[in-house]
């Protein structure tokens, strides 16, 4: 496919959603949608391939509610991949303690906790994969204590993701996050966090212990996070260091370095570079990537290497 049709996919795709309805603050709409390309040369195994693919769009509309100053509702929806994100009740009381309860993300990370249009490279890092069982959303209930310079998070979930009203198991999955804040960063500078559950009918133990770190500096924001997982007998450690930085109120650079360690074998993992054009602000957002993606093996058959290049659309009101 040419890169003219390729543009045009993408321009037609972000001109079809710019709804955005807001009112006082008790009551808000609103939507993100977000198309994207990638070119990718693989060498697998010693054989090459290579190809063009439209291989995700989204389009996620959001709908907020505080009918009192204690209780907060949320309710979104990934109308692309047709399922329901978020589906909660908050409650919150001036001693600094919250109740939530329905459909949400656990405390299972502070790049977990990003929306899409927030991230900023195309793909999240590979610490994803263990994050929790399934995928990052689940029901459940979690208790929350906030104060100016620190938050500590607990929930009790099905652990078998979202809209899955039957937990896939007989055992609930567990977690905790502990935040520490600064008042000028806008995530906290130490995040502590840990997960525990159960996986298939046999119960293999799911087990997660990560710490992060991040800090503002020269106009920018640098994230690491040290993640070390453990499914039955497996064990997967791993680590991302993400930096970004503002080169004009329009143009923003950021990088990735990830690996993680697979001691039954060697590892994989790879170095991502982007660039973020923002001509209308939030609004609208041009996202380019390249990465470089290895995986290491004793075995010949396993050996991977990737190059991809990234086109990315994101329109955000």
């Amino acid at each position: 496919m040419k890169v003219p049709t390729v543009l045009l996919f993408l321009v037609v795709q972000v001109a079809t959603a710019s709804v955005n309805v807001l009112s006082d603050g008790r009551v808000s709409f609103g939507a993100h949608l977000w198309a994207n390309c990638v070119w990718r040369q693989a060498e697998v195994a010693g054989y090459s391939d290579a190809g063009l693919d439209f291989y995700r769009k989204g389009l996620v509309l959001s709908f907020d509610a505080s009918p009192a100053h204690v209780v907060r509702g949320r309710v979104s929806m990934d109308v692309g991949g047709v399922s329901l994100q978020d589906a909660y009740a908050d409650f919150h009381w001036l001693s600094g303690i919250g109740l939530r309860v329905g459909q949400f993300k656990p405390p299972i990370g502070l790049e977990a906790g990003l929306e899409e249009h927030e991230l900023k490279l195309v793909e999240r890092s590979l610490l994803q994969r263990y994050w929790k069982p399934a995928d990052p959303w689940d029901i459940g209930i979690a208790v929350r204590f906030e104060r100016a310079a620190f938050d500590i998070t607990g929930a009790i979930v099905n652990g078998s993701g979202r809209n899955s009203a039957r937990d896939g198991n007989r055992w609930k999955d567990v977690c905790a996050q502990l935040n520490v804040r600064a008042f000028s960063s806008r995530l906290p500078v130490l995040s502590l966090r840990t997960y525990y559950g159960r996986v298939g009918g046999d119960g293999n133990e799911f087990v997660t212990f990560a710490a992060a770190v991040s800090a503002g500096v020269a106009g920018g924001e640098v994230l690491a996070e040290l993640q070390h997982a453990r499914v039955g007998a497996s064990r997967r450690p791993s680590v991302h260091v993400q930096a970004s930085r503002l080169l004009a109120p329009w143009v923003e650079v950021a990088g990735r370095f990830q690996v993680e360690v697979q001691p039954e074998d060697r590892y994989d993992g790879g170095l991502t570079g982007g660039l973020n054009l923002k001509p209308l602000g939030e609004t609208l957002t041009i996202m380019l990537n390249y990465n470089y993606w290895r995986q290491a093996s004793q075995h010949p058959q396993l050996r991977v290497s990737e190059h991809k290049v990234y086109i990315q659309v994101q329109l955000g009101l």
